[in-house]
C-alpha cells in the first residue's frame, strides 16, 4: 500500500468504520468515537511502515497478517499506554477487520480482502485487576448534604447526583435522559445504556421526591431561561441556558460540590458506590448485574472485591484474634 494512500485514506474509511459500527455492531457513541480513532492510529502506523521501507523485507510481518497488528500494538506500548488501553486497542482491530470483511472487499480498502480476522487471534494483555474507589455510605450523605438546593440550578443538582446513585447510572446516561423515560409514579426508571442495551432500574424514595421537586419547581424556570421551546426537547436534566445539561456540565458541578464536602472522588464514583453498598445490604450478584447494565457478570464481580477488602478491613479491626 503507497504510503500516502494510508494517509489520504485514513479520515473516508475510518467515517464508514463508525457508520458501520453505529448500524451494524449498535455500538455506544463512545465506543464508536474510540474504535474510529484507533483505526486512524492503525491505518497512518502502517502509512508511515510503509514509507520506512524503500522494498518491503522477507522477513517483515505481513501488515494485514496477525504480526502487523502485534507490531502496532509494540508500538503503541512503546509510546506509553497501558495494558487497558492495548485490550481496547485490539478489540476496535477486531471489529475493524470484521467492517472490511462485511463492508470494504474492494482491493482499495486496506486490509480488504483478508479472509480471516488477523486480529482475533492476538491475545489482550493480562491487566491487574483494578478495585474501583467508592464512597462510604456517611460520605455519599455527606455530598449530597453539601448542595445548596436555594437555587433552581442547585434542586437540578441534588434532583441529579440523588438519581445517579440511587439508580447506579453512567454519566452518559444521565445525559440522554428523557423525561419519558421517567416512571416516578412506579419509583423507576428506564435507561438505555451501553449497545443500546434497555433496562429498568427502581428509584429510592429520595431520589422520586428531589425529582419530582426538580420537574416541577427548578426544571420550569431553567427552561424559562433558555432559547425558547424546544432548546432542550424532552431532556431531564437542563443547564442555565435552558438546553440538555453536558457531561462537562455535570463533572464540573460534582467537583464543586465535591470540593464543599471535603471529598475527593468522581461522577462514575457514586455508581460504584451504589453496587458495592447493594452488595453489602445483602443484594445478590446478578441482581447488581442487571441494575447496573453489565452484559457480562465478569465486570459486576470486581465489587465483590471491594466488599471483600471491607471484610478484611473490618476484621482486622474489630476482631481479638484479627
Amino acid at each position: 500500500m503507497p504510503a500516502q494512500q494510508g494517509v489520504d485514506a485514513a479520515g473516508p474509511l475510518a467515517r464508514e468504520f463508525a457508520d458501520y459500527l453505529r448500524s451494524v455492531e449498535g455500538l455506544a457513541e463512545l465506543t464508536v468515537d474510540a474504535y474510529a480513532a484507533e483505526a486512524r492510529r492503525y491505518l497512518d502506523y502502517r502509512a508511515e511502515c510503509a514509507a520506512a521501507a524503500a522494498a518491503p523485507s522477507a522477513e517483515a510481518p505481513d501488515p494485514d497478517g496477525a504480526g502487523g497488528v502485534i507490531s502496532y500494538l509494540v508500538a503503541r506500548q512503546g509510546d506509553g499506554v497501558g495494558s487497558g488501553t492495548l485490550a481496547k486497542a485490539i478489540s476496535a482491530l477486531r471489529a475493524w477487520y470484521r467492517f472490511l470483511e462485511a463492508e470494504r472487499s474492494d482491493a482499495g480498502a486496506p486490509g480488504a480482502g483478508k479472509a480471516d480476522n488477523p486480529a482475533a487471534s492476538v491475545a489482550p494483555p493480562r491487566a491487574g485487576r483494578r478495585i474501583p474507589r467508592v464512597l462510604s455510605v456517611a460520605q455519599v450523605e455527606r455530598f449530597l448534604a453539601a448542595i445548596d438546593t436555594g437555587s433552581p440550578a442547585g434542586v437540578r443538582d441534588r434532583a441529579l447526583f440523588e438519581l445517579v446513585y440511587s439508580a447506579g447510572l453512567r454519566v452518559s446516561e444521565v445525559v440522554a435522559l428523557d423525561r419519558s423515560r421517567l416512571y416516578l409514579a412506579q419509583a423507576c426508571v428506564r435507561v438505555l445504556g451501553k449497545g443500546s442495551r434497555e433496562r429498568i432500574v427502581p428509584l429510592g424514595e429520595p431520589a422520586v421526591a428531589w425529582i419530582g421537586r426538580y420537574l416541577t419547581e427548578a426544571r420550569p424556570h431553567l427552561l424559562r431561561r433558555g432559547a425558547g421551546p424546544g432548546t432542550a426537547g424532552d431532556a431531564v436534566f437542563l443547564n442555565q441556558r435552558g438546553g440538555r445539561l453536558s457531561r462537562k456540565g455535570i463533572w464540573k458541578r460534582f467537583q464543586e460540590v465535591c470540593t464543599a464536602a471535603g471529598l475527593n472522588a468522581k461522577v462514575h464514583t457514586l455508581r460504584h458506590s451504589f453496587a458495592t453498598h447493594l452488595l453489602a445490604g445483602g443484594a445478590d450478584l446478578r441482581s447488581v448485574q442487571e441494575l447496573l447494565g453489565h452484559a457480562d457478570l465478569t465486570t459486576t464481580q470486581i465489587y465483590t472485591h471491594v466488599e471483600r477488602d471491607d471484610l478484611h478491613s473490618q476484621h482486622r479491626r474489630y476482631h481479638p484474634r484479627g
